[in-house]
């Protein structure tokens, strides 16, 4: 049906109609310039219904009437936010999922760092300090910004979380910045930043405190 047809039979404006339209494209339930069939028509026609039975406002009553009759075939959007990986992340330490070391700062009787030291300062401080250069949110970072009171490395049974403590140039505090990476062994092209902030503030202060409990400083 066309839009002009809608609009007769519905006493609705064009404007109400092409949101509709827009959400149910956007669920990929129609193509870009395909017409309105009319089962999407009399669904608009039922989002209607709610619109003036219910007070409702038109997103509330077309998201209703969209997800009653589509349901599994639309395209939800779906992501993990922060908080919850966050919180997932302190259940498994709580649990004992992870195994919660600090990396160790000790040179070897060769001089040599251990791998985890190489990863956390030599690859992800510096890479702080490399964006800085060009990413406001990271001016001024400098390669001698981790701080090793609040890094840890959480090693799961396929999987690592890294807890990078960092000194932030632009607030003059403490941060931690914690990084996923798929596989037990770190790989660059797998390691994906989840999220940065104060470490004195929110989940990222539980952490550190829950992750320093478990695994104290070297002695």
């Amino acid at each position: 049906m066309t839009v002009d047809e809608i609009m007769e039979l519905t006493n609705q404006k064009r404007g109400t109609i092409d949101q509709f339209r827009m959400e149910i494209q956007k669920y990929g339930l129609i193509e870009k310039h395909q017409a309105l069939d009319l089962r999407a028509v009399t669904t608009f026609r039922k989002a209607v219904e709610y619109r003036e039975a219910e007070q409702n406002t038109w997103s509330d009553s077309i998201q209703r009437a969209i997800q009653e009759e589509y349901g599994e075939e639309m395209k939800l959007p779906f992501i993990w936010t922060k908080e919850i990986i966050l919180k997932n992340l302190l259940w498994q330490i709580e649990n004992k999922k992870v195994d919660v070391v600090r990396v160790d700062n000790r040179v070897s009787a060769i001089g040599a760092h251990n791998e985890d030291f190489h990863i956390v300062y030599e690859v992800m401080i510096s890479n702080f300090r490399e964006m800085g250069k060009t990413i406001a949110a990271y001016n001024n970072s400098s390669g001698t910004d981790g701080n090793p009171v609040t890094t840890f490395v959480c090693k799961g049974k396929d999987y690592i979380y890294y807890l990078i403590g960092k000194y932030n140039t632009i607030t003059k505090s403490e941060d931690i910045h914690v990084f996923y990476n798929d596989g037990i062994e770190f790989n660059i092209m797998k390691c994906e930043h989840i999220c940065g902030g104060n470490s004195d503030k929110g989940n990222l202060d539980v952490l550190w405190q829950k992750c320093s409990t478990v695994a104290p400083m070297y002695s």
